[in-house]
């Protein structure tokens, strides 16, 4: 259960509070077994969940003025989805050096905002050309369900959308894998086709989701890591891709998104002590509805962690190290969040 409550922070009027209460639930099971030999691995399984959601709150009625009065309440919900899913997988060794893995999944879906059913195929082959450098290449079948907060919830920056269907579609990728050990090296060319794309847009200056008709997306993406000693890694990578899609099927093709995304990683791990520093930049964005240009994103994040006796860590996060101001999305509705410091203390049981 995921319980989230926002009261207001920014207090003009002690004795006049906006509030948020959202509570999601989820339980489910898991059932799989597996069967396997030499040359061949089964796995049956079933899935079962049921969500629930629910949200109340009173806002502002003046969107960001904690001095103007408050809403009547609102509630969003009790809404209920329960999921079945009926999975299977076949592995085939075809020689000592190819493996070929083919697994299929039937989700049912009844909820709330509808009744849908999934059949989700997919293939892997993975050919071995020595020890240390191999080729593959996969295929699937993709299913999403909207979430509850995009089909029911509205805010002061959010409208709902009651009539968000779920998200079809197929991945395919393809690529080269080389690893002696000390150095991982990736490169792989991939393809992405959806229908009824989950996605966002402005209506009268609000935040709505809804399906585009068409989504695509091809590219390449490389990856290179090196365990420079016993104590560190370092790893670099890119993507370059052209995202697109149109909002009906007889409406032109648009970019959306980015382009290109550089990342670049140090990890480092001794005795006690680990610490990881990930950077992330994001460029050739485009706004979805304008088609205009939008500055890059620089995304960097430091972690610190030293167990300073048995079963306790303390633990240091640093986001945003260089305070940067960017646009988390490309329509401009929400900017990161400034340089903030989390320290911790974990203690397992």
């Amino acid at each position: 259960e995921r319980i989230i409550r926002n009261p207001d922070y920014y207090i003009v009027r002690p004795d006049n509070l906006e509030w948020e209460r959202s509570d999601h639930k989820n339980y489910g099971a898991d059932l799989k077994k597996v069967w396997q030999n030499d040359k061949d691995k089964v796995l049956l399984g079933f899935n079962t969940k049921r969500e629930l959601y629910v949200d109340e709150n009173q806002k502002f009625a003046s969107f960001g003025n904690s001095s103007s009065a408050l809403k009547p309440y609102a509630r969003f919900g009790s809404y209920s989805l329960n999921g079945y899913s009926f999975y299977g997988q076949y592995d085939r060794k075809l020689s000592e050096a190819t493996d070929v893995v083919l697994s299929m999944r039937e989700d049912l879906i009844r909820s709330d905002a509808g009744n849908y059913n999934a059949f989700l195929p997919q293939l892997q082959i993975l050919t071995k050309l020595d020890q240390e450098n191999s080729l593959y290449a996969n295929a699937g079948r993709s299913f999403r369900m909207p979430t509850f907060r995009q089909l029911y919830y509205s805010s002061g920056v959010i409208l709902q959308n009651p009539d968000l269907k779920p998200e079809y579609g197929w991945n395919y990728e393809a690529g080269y894998k080389h690893d002696n050990g000390k150095e991982q090296f990736k490169a792989a060319v991939f393809h992405i086709d959806l229908d009824d794309q989950i996605t966002s847009r402005k209506v009268n200056g609000l935040s709505q989701s809804y399906n585009a008709a068409k989504y695509k997306n091809t590219g390449i993406e490389l990856s290179y890591t090196n365990q420079l000693d016993e104590n560190l890694t370092w790893t670099v990578g890119g993507i370059y891709s052209k995202p697109q899609n149109k909002t009906t099927n007889t409406a032109p093709w648009k970019d959306v998104l980015g382009k290109y995304q550089v990342m670049t990683s140090i990890d480092y791990q001794h005795d006690k002590t680990n610490a990881s520093l990930n950077l992330s930049y994001m460029g050739g964005r485009v706004n979805n509805s304008k088609q205009t240009d939008v500055k890059p994103i620089l995304l960097s994040n430091l972690h610190v962690g030293h167990e300073i006796f048995a079963n306790a860590t303390l633990t240091l996060d640093i986001n945003n190290i260089f305070n940067r101001r960017d646009l988390t999305d490309p329509d401009g509705l929400y900017y990161t969040q400034g340089r903030t410091f989390l320290v911790g203390l974990n203690y397992n049981f």
